[in-house]
């Protein structure tokens, strides 16, 4: 469910809260193919979950949550090279096709549950 049905329902709490539910393990698996200190990767999910909740209300409505969580995780993780003095290991167009695996991952699995609920 995207956030442009539950800006107008609920409570920004609430609709955070769904948003984070909805795509927390989207974004481990994500910040887990930018590092590979499974500490690090939920430091990035955590810093990316706080500069989304401070930003919520700038959110454009009409873009995609995911895409915006993963632009978010991505910035976290530019910050924190550039804080630890790391190269960065990705170019952009690298880090689009990781983006581009990571949806069609997403999808499969997505696909995949609902088949098994049914």
């Amino acid at each position: 469910m995207e956030a442009v049905i539950l800006m107008g329902e609920q409570s920004d709490r609430a609709v955070f809260s769904r948003m984070a539910r909805e795509h927390h393990h989207m974004m481990l698996v994500y910040a887990r193919t930018l590092v590979r200190d499974e500490g690090e990767v939920r430091d990035l999910v955590q810093e990316a979950l706080v500069a989304a909740w401070t930003s919520l209300k700038k959110f454009d409505v009409t873009r995609d949550t995911g895409a915006w969580l993963r632009g978010i995780v991505r910035n976290k993780w530019r910050d924190h090279c550039r804080r630890n003095g790391r190269r960065l290991q990705f170019t952009d167009g690298e880090l689009g096709e990781l983006e581009a695996d990571l949806l069609a991952w997403e999808a499969a699995r997505r696909g995949g549950v609902m088949e098994a609920l049914q």
